[in-house]
C-alpha cells in the first residue's frame, strides 16, 4: 500500500536526520570509537550518504589512521560509481582531500 510507503520513507529520512545529527554530536564530544560505528551504521541505511563517509575519513585520519581513510576514500568512490556512474560532488571530494593531506 502507498500509505505504508510513503510512512516507511518518513520514518527512514527520519532516521537520517537524527544519525547526522548523532554524529555532528559525537565529533564535538571527540567520541571517535563512536562516530567509526554510527558512521558504518548509517551507511548500511544509506549507503551514499556524504555525511557518513565524510565522518568516517576523518575520523580516521584524527586517529591517524591514514590507510583507513584512504580505503574508506576509496570505498566511498568505488560506491558513487556503482551506485551514480559518477563521482560525489566536487565540494565534498576537496574536503576529503584536503583532510588527507593534512
Amino acid at each position: 500500500e502507498q500509505w505504508c510507503e510513503d510512512i516507511r520513507n518518513e520514518y527512514e529520512n527520519k532516521f537520517i536526520s537524527i544519525s547526522e545529527l548523532l554524529l555532528d554530536m559525537l565529533k564535538a564530544n571527540q567520541n571517535y570509537d563512536e562516530i567509526i560505528d554510527y558512521s558504518e551504521k548509517l551507511l548500511k541505511h544509506d549507503i551514499l550518504n556524504e555525511h557518513a563517509h565524510i565522518s568516517l575519513i576523518d575520523t580516521y585520519k584524527k586517529l591517524d589512521k591514514t590507510k583507513k581513510a584512504k580505503d574508506a576514500y576509496s570505498r566511498m568512490l568505488s560506491i558513487y560509481e556503482n551506485q551514480l556512474g559518477e563521482k560525489p560532488n566536487v565540494k565534498v571530494l576537496t574536503m576529503i582531500e584536503n583532510t588527507l593531506a593534512k
